[in-house]
């Protein structure tokens, strides 16, 4: 499922996260090296709100809009 899909995108994410800022930050805690680490992750957010805006669309979708009560009672089972 998409639930599946998206957790599993977010758990790879939580893994490399802290070695990419391991990888930037072994030479010193410097505030160079930890302004690369912020620039990588403004990078990422921006990306990923670019790619929302051009691909999400706000259109209700049939599967989410509620039933009536008589809507329910005339569907076969």
């Amino acid at each position: 499922t998409i639930f599946g899909i998206t957790n599993a995108i977010s758990n790879v994410c939580g893994i490399l996260g802290p070695m990419i800022v391991g990888y930037f930050t072994a030479s010193g805690a410097t505030i160079a090296n930890w302004s690369d680490v912020f620039y990588i992750t403004a990078a990422v957010y921006t990306l990923s709100a670019v790619f929302y805006a051009i691909f999400a669309s706000a259109e209700q979708q049939s599967w989410g809009v509620a039933k009536s009560a008589q809507e329910k009672k005339r569907e076969p089972r």
